[in-house]
């Protein structure tokens, strides 16, 4: 009998938990032509108990008897090869049926081709898949792969099949660990050895740690200490060898930038980590004991919605005498006065976000009073990196940590979102305000691979309103149409003066409201058809004369603005965004516009406009939208919700003293 076309070779190290599904993906390939080299490479669970327990002619079983680490046991796996080409497996990845049939007819295809790898489908430890690997899915053509490779690594190890006589005069170089595929990679394409890459994943890739998207130095440090040491055993060989392309000049190029990189972020990290200790050191001179066992880190206190709901949650909780701090400066001081009302102490610690060396003092400083302290202390943040960034610096047993997420912010450049995914483990409890930001973090975990039992520390506790025990009648001569809010970009206020100048050509009896915005908000060609207010506490007054109230985000969670509005029997007209189509029913109880367009956003506006300027709908809707809200917007819940949640972690303190 000749020798199999393909040798697979795949080494396993105490890979218990997966092998069977590996073993399984392999042996039901639809192309049989294959030897199947197993190396156990000093297992000590239950590996050899699997892999013996197949009878399969296919499969030649190597133990090592001692840990050789994994280039050493694929260059045995190497040279114990009979095949024609290799292919390479890892014990906990899934390949798909097709996966050697389809590379072996690119072989035949293409006879220059040497070596044909394929993207694959992320896919976390429970089998589910996860998010693409982006470098893998843009990086398919041998342009894109040259283009890339340089720089980082965009080829998928355990899908690669090649020639035996290509590996063997390579083989994976032992020095590059961690990163000896790359490594490979680089010295090939460097020698003009012709790379194939499919475009569809013929294998489920694991990933077991988890993968979030904005790593931590730690994270990001590491990964470029992997491609440095692959890069730099590639260049020393090139050095060794006096031979150097322009292909190897892009590699030096990227390895001088990931040294300059790593030592970047661990100069920065030396550099906070100095000032932390810094901060402790001067605990010790300047000892100092919290005045309250509640810390509660809110960005600011200017005019907003969201800083109408912190103000809300420390009257809610004002007898539990909570100290707040704030994180980031502030537009105007329109909650400033609420916010002291309802807090033992407000600290404006502001310019922290501005000097870094002061902000890490103060991190190990307010750690050490916390970890000295006689009792836990409940640390309630909401969009502060603060607040996050302290928790680490506390001992365990020293504090209960709570967060608060309005909703996600796809418009910026580092969300909020995916910010605090490296502190989930420091955190107790998650709050969130609607079910549509507790769906948003399902997504994200699962994305993410982030253990689903995170999703157990998420609460959802809507924002309440005072509601009014009944509805004013109110002036049909002409609409009030309010908009309330700031002038920040995803509000996109200057759709307001595009949709007043249209219903002004219409002829439409309506006059616009903005209160917050100035004229600046507005194109200037429309200032004319708009009223500007400016910034007020107290809306009453203004409710009790408008009829609709409209609102332009790109992004929300569930305005309070919208809350309020609609327990004065003001109709909604609103994208539809974040939170708000969870209240808001089209046609019913307000207006939604699904639009991405702006001209048609616009134009359906106008349109809602239009429709409710009839009377017998408007006081339809109105009563409807009252209804809706004395129904669902309760303040009394709001406020039992909140204390209850900060009670709890009260008791739990005191117990924990005794």
């Amino acid at each position: 009998m000749g020798n199999p076309l393909i040798s697979v070779i795949m080494p396993v190290y105490n890979g218990e938990k997966y092998l069977r599904d590996a073993i399984d993906s392999i042996l039901n390939q639809t192309f049989t032509d294959f030897e199947f080299i197993i190396l156990n490479d000093g297992s000590t669970d239950r590996t050899e108990e699997i892999i013996l327990s197949y009878d399969d002619p296919r499969i030649r079983y190597i133990k090592n008897e001692i840990n050789l680490d994994i280039s050493e046991t694929m260059n045995k796996g190497i040279r114990y090869a009979k095949g024609k080409y290799i292919a390479r497996m890892d014990a906990d990845d899934i390949s798909l049926p097709e996966r050697f049939e389809r590379q072996i007819a690119i072989f035949n295809s293409f006879t220059m081709i040497q070596v044909v790898f394929s993207t694959v489908q992320l896919i976390n430890q429970e089998g589910n898949m996860i998010e693409n690997w982006k470098d893998d899915i843009n990086c398919i053509s041998q342009e894109e792969i040259y283009t890339l490779l340089p720089k980082k690594n965009c080829l998928a190890n355990p899908t690669v099949m090649m020639m035996t006589d290509i590996i063997r005069n390579y083989s994976y170089n032992r020095r590059s660990k961690h990163s000896e595929d790359y490594n490979l990679w680089l010295r090939m394409m460097s020698d003009g050895i012709s790379f194939y890459k499919i475009k569809e994943p013929l294998l489920k890739y694991r990933i077991h740690d988890n993968s979030v998207t904005q790593m931590s130095n730690k994270e990001r440090a590491g990964s470029y200490k992997k491609n440095i040491l692959a890069k730099v055993h590639f260049v020393l060989e090139k050095i060794r060898k006096f031979s150097f392309n322009f292909f190897d000049i892009k590699v030096l190029k990227y390895l001088l930038l990931d040294i300059f990189s790593f030592l970047k972020i661990f100069f920065k990290d030396l550099t906070k980590s100095f000032f932390i200790t810094l901060g402790k050191l001067f605990y010790f001179f300047y000892p100092k004991k919290l005045k309250s066992n509640i810390i509660v880190f809110f960005p600011r206190y200017h005019m907003g919605g969201a800083e109408k709901v912190h103000g809300d949650i420390l009257e809610a909780i004002a007898e539990m005498k909570p100290i707040v701090i704030i994180c980031n400066k502030s537009n105007d001081d329109l909650f400033k006065n609420k916010f002291k009302r309802h807090a033992l102490e407000m600290i404006d610690a502001s310019w922290l976000s501005t000097n870094r060396i002061i902000r890490n003092l103060m991190l190990g400083y307010l750690g050490s009073i916390i970890n000295n302290g006689d009792s836990r202390v409940t640390l309630f943040g909401c969009y502060c990196s603060f607040f996050y960034d302290l928790l680490p610096c506390l001992k365990k047993e020293k504090y209960y940590a709570i967060d608060l997420i309005h909703a996600f912010s796809p418009g910026y450049k580092y969300p909020a979102e995916i910010y605090t995914l490296p502190y989930l483990p420091y955190l107790s409890k998650r709050v969130v305000i609607n079910p549509q930001v507790y769906q948003d973090f399902k997504k994200l975990y699962k994305q993410e691979n982030i253990d689903p039992q995170e999703l157990k520390k998420i609460e959802i506790i809507e924002n309440g309103v005072c509601v009014p025990t009944s509805l004013n009648n109110k002036n049909m001569q002409k609409f009030n149409i309010l908009y309330v809010g700031r002038c920040s970009p995803e509000k996109r206020v200057y759709l307001i003066g595009r949709i007043a100048y249209k219903c002004h050509q219409l002829g439409l009896p309506v006059e616009f409201t903005l209160i917050g915005p100035n004229k600046e908000c507005i194109e200037k060609k429309y200032e004319d058809y708009c009223r500007f207010v400016g910034k007020v506490e107290n809306l009453k007054q203004y409710y009790n004369e408008s009829h609709i109230i409209l609102i332009t985000s790109e992004y929300e969670g569930f305005p309070m603005v919208i809350m309020e509005a609609m327990t004065y029997g003001i109709v909604p007209i609103a994208t539809n965004v974040g939170g708000i189509g969870h209240h808001i029913k089209n046609g019913r109880n307000g207006f939604l516009i699904d639009e991405k367009d702006e001209k048609k956003i616009v134009s359906q506006f106008v349109n809602d406009i239009q429709n409710l300027i009839d009377e017998d709908l408007f006081k339809k809707m109105s009563h409807n939208v009252f209804e809706y809200s004395k129904n669902n917007f309760s303040n009394v819940n709001f406020e039992s919700k909140y204390q209850k949640l900060f009670s709890t972690y009260v008791k739990n303190k005191q117990e924990s003293i005794r």
